[in-house]
């Protein structure tokens, strides 16, 4: 029974003591986690974008099971998109989202995840796959978040992106009308005004196809009827104001 006891003191003694130890590492840990989380906060909120970039990216990377690893997480991602590294914002949001999927800043990164998808976007003659998904993100945050505070934002988000696809659709209109194909100007001018409705470029691919019936295929009458759509339907635009001295020219 003594032989017991002392083995039992012997474990305690070992025990107890790296049970202490542990607990001041961790509550050491802890201790620096802080202080990188809140020097990474303290140069994002100055904005010095590279110092807090490199500063939570050292936290999230350190401390991934912190208490404001979520919060670091966000502040990395947003830095990152103000400095314009779209690419690495996106994947930071991305990220975030996979993990922290019920954190406070998951929504806001789901809308920012869309923003940054649609600041990637090449020049505008290139393929504007970037601004699709950015489109399709949008969307899905209005479908499964209609009562957000950030709706408002996505849904100019998906006007944004409407407005830019509908340009890539009229540079091309526009070609077709340098290289003199008046039908292949009418069949996208018919399908933009469709696809794009409530766009800016309505109006300016409608005056191209009224300039096609008039030079290209010299029918009047359909030029007359589409000059007068633009004036009765965007009468304040600029199309509009060369709409009507086509009219006038149509109509003696």
């Amino acid at each position: 029974m003594k032989k017991i006891i002392l083995i039992l003191m012997i474990v305690m003694a070992i025990i107890i003591p790296g049970c202490a130890k542990n607990d001041a590492l961790i509550r050491q840990g802890s201790s620096a986690g802080d202080e990188l989380f809140n020097k990474g906060k303290e140069f994002y909120e100055a904005e010095e974008w590279k110092k807090a970039i490199k500063t939570l990216n050292e936290f999230t990377l350190s401390y991934p099971f912190h208490e404001n690893i979520a919060e670091g997480s966000f502040l990395l991602a947003e830095s990152y998109f103000n400095r314009e590294d779209y690419q690495l914002a996106a994947g930071e949001y991305r990220r975030l989202i996979r993990r922290f999927s019920e954190s406070e800043y998951a929504e806001k990164a789901e809308l920012m995840l869309a923003e940054s998808f649609l600041a990637t976007a090449p020049h505008i003659a290139l393929e504007q796959n970037d601004v699709e998904r950015a489109l399709d993100l949008f969307r899905d945050f209005i479908t499964y978040r209609p009562k957000s505070k950030y709706i408002d934002q996505a849904r100019d988000g998906i006007q944004r992106c409407r407005e830019r696809l509908a340009e890539k659709e009229y540079r091309t209109i526009e070609l077709y009308y340098k290289l003199d194909k008046p039908e292949s100007v009418i069949l996208y001018v018919d399908l933009l005004a469709e696809e794009y409705d409530g766009t800016s470029w309505v109006p300016s691919a409608l005056l191209l196809k009224g300039k096609a019936l008039y030079h290209q295929l010299e029918q009047e009458d359909r030029a007359a009827r589409t000059f007068k759509a633009i004036i009765d339907n965007y009468p304040q635009t600029k199309p509009a104001s060369e709409a009507t001295e086509y009219l006038k020219k149509i109509e003696g």
